[in-house]
């Protein structure tokens, strides 16, 4: 501004711009009359266009356009605050942006199977990365009949064993828990096979802490329990591998545990190994509300199934059914 006063002074001096019409003029003005010479003038367009006389072109005097600010409507004009200006859309042109609030958006997550991202969880986990095959379908159905037995006995704390090793207990335990993780239950599985522990790999989890520690106090519960990839499922892992020596297990402390956990989730499913008598199976078998047994439908009808259909009750274990799973 005082560049351009100058620069006016020095162009004409003594010179007055013509006055706007209607305007009055000021009684301290020091300009002469506009008989010595032509007036210099600055004049901003409604385009936003200058025009100005020669002489202050000349004098190279800086002219900055006033922001115009947008149109205030509404509660906007109320409130005296200036309207936001509009916002392209990326890939539309500006001429092609919405005038009127589209309406209310809602946000869903995407699961990361769909999204391709690769899950942590193992292919044979088909509830989850499959939940439209057939596979998964025998799953819905065979919760489905597990709840309805165990509804009759109150039995939430299951525990799942084999006659053999390697017979698939820990991917029907964890196909389970998974379907009924989906269908909103809330559910917690726990590595009680202390010989072969197989859940964290299962899940891409770590190991430890896990329930060696909690049984042991050396961590509590609440540290030890490991959120999955599936919304409403949580693991206890069995921990670090132990020696032979230090298979021994407290039942009271066992029962203590899946008292806790009952009173937390709605389904405790218990991953046990090979019921063959010995006291790390049979302390949690018969702790647990109900048992299953895992076995092929090849040795379904085996002398040998048979034989341990009798044993598990026998040694407490409260056996609720058979799960043929495999072919």
């Amino acid at each position: 501004m005082a560049r351009m006063l100058d620069a006016l002074n020095q162009t004409t001096p003594g010179m007055r711009p013509p006055a706007a019409p209607g305007a009055v003029p000021r009684q301290d003005d020091t300009f002469a009359g506009p008989e010595d010479g032509p007036v210099p003038f600055i004049e901003v367009g409604p385009r936003r266009s200058v025009e100005a006389s020669p002489g202050v072109l000349e004098a190279g005097v800086p002219v900055t356009l006033p922001f115009i600010p947008p149109r205030v409507e509404g509660r906007e004009a109320a409130e005296g605050r200036p309207a936001p200006l509009p916002i392209p859309r990326p890939g539309f042109p500006p001429s092609s942006t919405p005038s009127a609030p589209v309406g209310p958006l809602t946000f869903r997550p995407v699961a990361a199977r769909v999204l391709g991202r690769k899950s942590r969880l193992a292919p044979e986990l088909v509830a989850w990365h499959a939940a439209r095959e057939p596979a998964s379908v025998g799953y819905r159905n065979l919760l489905t009949t597990l709840l309805e037995t165990c509804q009759a006995r109150d039995a939430r704390t299951l525990f799942f064993c084999s006659a053999r090793v390697e017979a698939g207990t820990t991917t029907v335990l964890l196909n389970l828990a998974i379907t009924a993780a989906l269908q909103g239950r809330k559910v917690v599985v726990v590595d009680a096979n202390l010989r072969r522990p197989g859940l964290a790999p299962c899940l891409g989890l770590g190991e430890v802490p896990g329930l060696r520690e909690v049984l042991g106090e050396v961590f509590p519960l609440e540290q030890s329990l490991q959120g999955t990839e599936v919304e409403n499922l949580t693991a206890l892992t069995s921990g670090p591998l132990p020696g032979p020596d230090r298979l021994t297990v407290n039942p009271a402390a066992i029962s203590g545990l899946l008292a806790q956990l009952r009173a937390r989730y709605e389904l405790v499913l218990v991953d046990g190994p090979r019921w063959d008598g010995k006291p790390d199976v049979t302390a949690f078998g018969t702790v647990c509300e109900a048992v299953f047994l895992v076995v092929t439908p090849t040795e379904a009808d085996t002398p040998a199934i048979q034989g341990l259909m009798q044993l598990i009750p026998e040694q407490g274990g409260p056996l609720a059914g058979v799960v043929l799973a495999g072919r």
